[in-house]
């Protein structure tokens, strides 16, 4: 058998090779970044950023604002006593947005 005949549409190849997926944006995924242990946050051309619970395989949080792709996404580490850490997003409508990760709140949204 060769990797042309694999159906990966079959539930076995499904059960076999993928561990999780997770359904939630309308279009492209362009980013991923890993946020903690139990979290993953991904930005779409949907305008959305998503965090998802990698346990449950389900989204935590959908962080709406941008008026255009979300083109970029990045974790910036800060200690639990300074609010933990902040997601800083960027997009093709010319802002970058600066988000808690716990509790979700907009800090900072620059035009």
């Amino acid at each position: 058998m060769s990797a042309s005949d694999i159906d990966v549409d079959s539930e076995l190849y499904n059960r076999l090779h993928e561990l999780q997926l997770l359904v939630g944006h309308t279009d492209i995924v362009r980013v991923l970044v890993k946020v903690d242990e139990r979290r993953l946050a991904s930005a779409s051309d949907d305008k959305t950023i998503i965090i998802w619970d990698t346990l449950r395989g389900k989204p935590l949080h959908v962080l709406r604002g941008h008026t255009q792709t979300v083109t970029c996404l990045l974790l910036v580490p800060l200690p639990a006593s300074a609010g933990g850490p902040v997601l800083v997003s960027g997009s093709a409508d010319k802002t970058i947005r600066v988000q808690n990760t716990a509790p979700i709140c907009v800090l900072i949204s620059v035009d």
